[in-house]
């Protein structure tokens, strides 16, 4: 008589943080369990498969799985630069944001001659920029300016009166 043993199998499971999926595997008491493909997760970067959600320990895939396991995913999230398009106006740095995160409104920049209005989607003008958006790209944000205007006034001595003219900073009045 012989006797027949059916192995004690474990469920190891890959926990994704968010990624795409990966089945759990059923490993037989004291085998290893076979690397799965890389998973994906949109604005990330996959680093590898670690020991908890800390990912401090990387997992060793020769490890012999002797009870139910979880592996977890690690990344790291791609940065994008958020430039600031301040037409003439003093410089603002740039900022370097992670994916999802938001950018931090700078102090409104000066120009010569103009008054700051605000922080636009476009050169155009037409959309404020809402820094509560997550940023998830490459981002220009854009100054928008209205000039300044100064009145010229025309002393006839008393000739025929000439009307006033509202001039923007920087230009010439009409004669």
């Amino acid at each position: 008589i012989y006797a027949k043993w059916n192995p004690v199998t474990h469920t190891v499971s890959f926990d994704v943080d968010g990624g795409s999926t990966i089945p759990a595997q059923t490993i037989a008491h004291g085998e290893k369990a076979t690397e799965p493909p890389s998973p994906t997760k949109v604005g990330h970067t996959f680093v590898g498969w670690y020991t908890s959600s800390t990912g401090n320990t990387p997992f060793n895939f020769d490890t012999a799985i002797t009870g139910a396991t979880i592996v977890y995913a690690k990344w790291n999230p791609l940065t994008y630069t958020v430039s600031f398009d301040v037409d003439g106006g003093n410089t603002i740095p740039a900022q370097t944001i992670a994916h999802g995160e938001k950018a931090t409104e700078p102090p409104p920049p000066t120009k010569a001659g103009h008054t700051f209005v605000g922080w636009y989607t476009s050169s155009m003008g037409n959309t404020p920029f809402n820094f509560d958006t997550a940023i998830t790209g490459a981002t220009t944000i854009y100054a928008k300016w209205n000039p300044v205007t100064h009145t010229v006034s025309f002393d006839v001595d008393g000739g025929s009166t000439i009307p006033a003219q509202t001039i923007a900073h920087g230009e010439k009045a009409t004669e």
